[in-house]
């Protein structure tokens, strides 16, 4: 996967002016009053931003030259929720945050991706599972097919009941993947989110950014960004070393972007 430009265009706005200063300056921003700017930023010392000099956020100018191609609508639910949904999961220092979104980059494909793409050819699901289509031919019915391959591959397995429609339900979800029932079920606890019985939630904007941070904190993940140990944290978040060069490339960029 490639890094995005540096440079992306800015969104519109009804004000221009007042929108830029906030991206820039998102604590004094014009309609900062009470406890919240115009850009969802809580002041400091108030509840969901603490007061220290450690402390970082994600802004939508970050997203905007990271993700040029994420929806506005996405970058802006993630923007707001980011004081409350971080300090909450602790990803509360720039070498975390840095891990996070690069994680993030790769497994949502910039913004563009919260949720798995099925739709193989039967040559490709033939590489891609070889153990479950030891041929071309049998995987053939499954070609262009996602509800019937996901319940074909996930059938049984991660929490979902063998013989019904969990493998499909509970598919590929999030800016970090989610998958399986059992998965959908912790992390939607963890997040105060009933996960298993609206599983699309993991993927709206509203709540994309606290389920990704629940999975997360879940998966032990500070830890490993704490030590700068990506190849192991991968393994917590992805289950193998799938896009390491992808991952590696976007620690840099997020760490650039973070001035780390």
């Amino acid at each position: 996967m490639l890094i995005p430009p540096e440079g992306a265009k800015p969104r519109l706005a009804e004000s221009h002016l007042e929108i830029k200063f906030a991206r820039k300056f998102p604590i004094l921003a014009p309609g900062a009053v009470g406890s919240r700017s115009i850009r969802g930023f809580e002041l400091p010392g108030l509840p969901g931003r603490p007061n220290t000099k450690d402390y970082v956020m994600i802004t939508a100018d970050m997203l905007d030259r990271r993700w040029p191609r994420a929806p506005h609508s996405l970058v802006d639910k993630i923007v707001a929720a980011a004081p409350a949904v971080l300090t909450k999961f602790e990803i509360t220092t720039a070498k975390r945050l840095s891990h996070f979104l690069a994680q993030a980059s790769v497994e949502c494909a910039g913004g563009t991706a919260l949720e798995e793409n099925l739709n193989y050819s039967a040559e490709r699901l033939h590489v891609v599972w070889p153990a479950r289509f030891s041929s071309i031919g049998a995987a053939q019915p499954y070609a262009h097919n996602p509800r019937l391959l996901a319940d074909r591959v996930y059938d049984g397995r991660m929490g979902n009941r063998p013989g019904t429609d969990d493998g499909w339900n509970y598919r590929g979800r999030g800016l970090i993947d989610l998958t399986g029932a059992a998965m959908y079920e912790r992390v939607g606890k963890a997040c105060g989110l009933d996960l298993k019985a609206t599983p699309d939630l993991a993927s709206s904007p509203d709540s994309a950014l606290a389920v990704a941070a629940a999975f997360w904190m879940l998966s032990d993940a500070n830890r490993f960004a704490d030590r700068d140990e990506i190849r192991a944290e991968t393994k917590v978040i992805n289950g193998g070393l799938t896009g390491m060069a992808d991952r590696e490339a976007w620690l840099k960029a997020w760490k650039r972007e973070l001035g780390l």
